[in-house]
């Protein structure tokens, strides 16, 4: 569990795979919701 605020890199990872969330959602793609927290969980503290 994370001890403090995210830092601002926390951040932009996690609203970068948002918005590649939407695009591929927008554009009619399949994406795996779940295989994008697991690839972003180890870039992020706790």
């Amino acid at each position: 569990m994370s001890t403090g605020p995210w830092t601002d890199a926390e951040n932009e990872l996690i609203v970068a795979d948002y918005f590649a969330m939407l695009a591929e959602d927008v554009a009619g793609r399949p994406y795996n919701k779940a295989q994008h927290r697991r690839s972003s969980r180890p870039l992020l503290r706790g």
